[in-house]
């Protein structure tokens, strides 16, 4: 996870440790031969080795078989580690203990958000907040322990995979961040003006399908990243199996992530045949043009060109 991600951010800093010798050797030997040169890794048990004290976002996939004290260190300590508004993420089995890290994060933090879950895996997240009864919750939650006289030192910790940046890792989190990047587009229609759409279909745009990426974690970070203008031409919605995108111009992989695009620079909404493409993501059938497998003969389609339907 830190060397991919160190690899799509290249012009972020990111910081990798464990306790154990071979992991560390195993991640320099990744990193050297992926030519990455803005990761730092280092050894260190649980936080005792890490020197800084401001991290966007902490990251962790806890080591379950350390003991349950290990994991609650891990993320009752991630609050001192973080900046303002910084991020917890964790990632954990379900029946390895999933339910009580998310007691723990909300013991801690005021509360927590499992953002996803699949196949008995959990995903929880938590901003570190600066609200005044959050920081109470928390302050009070340590003052308790310390008056128990518990010392985390003693305990010789497993795993803190990865503190760097912005999350990403395996499918379930994938589609996390695609339901985001989908909604945030979709939301972005209401803001969008008939002459602004007019503007649009006359610019140039990206008709080239040889250059369309499948939709996977590394493709879907580089279309976050690209700040190209997304040319809206208008909407499309099924009311029968709940499908509302934005219709951008073009084929872009942005575009294509985002919601429908044209296939053909000379197609005209409400003359002909109007081609549209998008990814049929299996994982989610709520995204992108995936509720389409639902369609039934009959159903009515709506498009949204100017203000009138078409």
């Amino acid at each position: 996870m830190g060397i991919a991600y160190a690899k799509a951010y290249p012009n972020l800093s990111v910081e990798m440790i464990d306790v154990n010798e071979r992991a560390l050797l195993l991640a320099q030997e990744n990193a050297h031969k992926n030519g990455i040169m803005n990761v730092e890794i280092h050894e260190s048990n649980l936080y005792d080795a890490v020197k800084k004290s401001q991290y966007e976002i902490i990251i962790s996939n806890p080591p379950i078989r350390a003991g349950k004290t290990v994991v609650h260190t891990i993320l009752e300590k991630a609050y001192d580690y973080l900046a303002e508004n910084g991020q917890l993420v964790i990632v954990i089995q379900k029946k390895q203990g999933a339910p009580s890290a998310q007691k723990k994060m909300e013991e801690v933090f005021g509360n927590c958000e499992r953002i996803q879950w699949d196949k008995g895996y959990w995903i929880f997240s938590k901003y570190k907040s600066l609200k005044e009864n959050v920081m109470s919750r928390a302050e009070e939650y340590k003052k308790k322990k310390r008056k128990k006289g518990f010392n985390w030192r003693r305990w010789v910790a497993g795993i803190l995979f990865l503190i760097a940046g912005i999350l990403f890792a395996a499918g379930p989190i994938r589609t996390h961040l695609l339901a985001q990047f989908q909604q945030e587009h979709t939301q972005q229609l209401s803001k969008v003006t008939a002459a602004e759409v007019k503007e649009n279909d006359t610019q140039d745009a990206e008709f080239d399908f040889s250059t369309v990426e499948p939709l996977d974690l590394q493709a879907l970070v580089k279309a976050k990243m690209d700040t190209t203008k997304f040319l809206t031409l208008g909407a499309i919605a099924v009311p029968s199996v709940k499908l509302n995108l934005p219709i951008f111009k073009g084929v872009s992989n942005p575009v294509l992530f985002a919601g429908a695009g044209t296939m053909k620079p000379t197609q005209k909404m409400g003359e002909g045949n109007y081609a549209l493409a998008s990814h049929n993501y299996f994982p989610d059938e709520r995204l992108l043009f995936s509720p389409l497998t639902k369609l039934k003969i009959g159903d009515k389609n709506l498009f949204n060109r100017y203000g009138v339907c078409l």
